[in-house]
């Protein structure tokens, strides 16, 4: 009986010692981040860009990510974007975040000139990355869909 005690003490420290070291980002799969991005907007006034227009507007070819997702809002008045890409290569995922950094600039040059609600938008902007993701996000709700995001982690 005291065998069997000490056995599942020694699990439970196992475990215990482990929990702290599990990378619990491998467990978010692309699916779920598609899906909440999706949900977090209205699908009407946005639409999904391929890759050739990701090429143009982000400067990132199909070999520079494993997935992508960007929803623009349709309006061209409106700077409203977001970003998705999942590299798993530590050094493309930092290109890809100097790539959205640049995109970023790039709305707030065309925006500042006439309109400076989208520039508020743009200035309130979140780039992070969490596991293997970088995200961008101008959005009026920005912090809410960040929060989101993060969530999924």
């Amino acid at each position: 009986m005291k065998k069997y005690v000490y056995i599942i003490l020694l699990l439970l420290m196992i475990i215990l010692l482990y929990v702290p070291f599990y990378n619990v980002d491998a467990d978010v799969v692309w699916s779920d981040v598609e899906t909440t991005c999706a949900d977090m907007i209205n699908g009407k006034e946005f639409e999904k860009w391929n890759d050739k227009i990701i090429k143009k507007y982000y400067k990132l070819s199909k070999d520079d990510y494993k997935k992508a997702l960007v929803l623009k809002h349709s309006s061209p008045t409106e700077a409203q974007e977001i970003a998705v890409f999942y590299q798993e290569d530590k050094n493309k995922r930092k290109y890809i975040r100097s790539m959205l950094e640049d995109r970023k600039q790039t709305q707030y040059n065309i925006f500042k000139g006439y309109d400076m609600k989208q520039c508020e938008y743009i200035k309130k902007s979140s780039i992070f990355e969490k596991g293997d993701y970088v995200f961008l996000i101008i959005h009026k709700n920005v912090s809410e869909i960040e929060q989101k995001l993060k969530s999924l982690f």
